[in-house]
């Protein structure tokens, strides 16, 4: 972009002419800047319009007509670079350039935006990673007190099982012993039969008198062979209750 000087600042460079000189009605200067100004632009700016028919009257103390010239000069050379500054080319350029810094301005906004986005992101996942990681943690440690409260469980069911079949056969003994007791206490029917045959039998024998021992003998014996069956066997007695 071309920078124009404030020229109603600037000095005119000094005159050669002696103060009181006085110039002729032909010196009147008037600047010409049709040379550089466009038409169609003094018709858009009135002020180049203004500019460009500039008159310096004829004054007592006036100025060098060189000097005028040279001011006209510039003048015109600032007029052309203010007309090229506001040609299309360098509006659209001008406009370019604002697009693309604000272009530049916009990306680098969305560039910081995604970087933040993108750390955030990253905490966040981090931070849900952590979390999960500690609930697996805690739901392993978990897994495995239960695993060990089970397998304690297992450990007394298994004993108890033990006591119980250790109880069972005492108790299996125990009934066998007293079954076997009952059995000699209580003899059977049949054996009740035998007893009782014995009994009369015995109380059908005669009575023994003295003096006559050869003969009680073999009454005896005569009786134990009809009790017993076969002559000379004894009979099967079980023990009386």
């Amino acid at each position: 972009m071309v920078h124009t000087r404030d020229i109603a600042t600037e000095p005119f460079p000094p005159s050669d002419r002696e103060p009181g000189e006085e110039r002729g009605d032909d010196e009147q200067v008037t600047g010409s800047l049709e040379r550089v100004v466009k038409p169609d632009a003094a018709r858009h700016d009135p002020r180049l319009a203004e500019v460009r028919d500039v008159a310096f009257p004829v004054a007592l103390r006036g100025y060098e007509r060189e000097a005028v010239d040279t001011y006209v000069k510039r003048v015109n050379r600032l007029i052309s670079d203010f007309e090229a500054s506001r040609s299309p080319d360098a509006e659209v350029r001008r406009a370019l350039d604002q697009v693309g810094e604000e272009t530049s301005g916009i990306l680098r906004r969305a560039q910081q935006a995604a970087t933040d986005i993108t750390a955030r992101s990253r905490a966040s996942a981090d931070d849900r990673i952590r979390e999960a990681e500690g609930e697996a943690r805690a739901l392993t440690a978990d897994a495995e007190e239960r695993v060990r409260e089970l397998e304690a469980d297992f450990g007394r069911i298994w004993s108890e099982r033990d006591r119980l079949l250790e109880e069972v056969r005492d108790l299996a003994e125990r009934l066998l012993a007293t079954a076997d007791d009952a059995t000699e206490r209580f003899p059977t029917a049949d054996e009740q039969e035998a007893i009782a045959a014995t009994r009369e039998d015995t109380a059908s024998m005669p009575a023994l008198e003295p003096g006559r021992p050869a003969e009680a003998e073999l009454a005896f014996e005569a009786g134990v062979g009809t009790a017993g069956g076969a002559y000379g066997e004894a009979p099967a007695v079980s023990e009386p209750f």
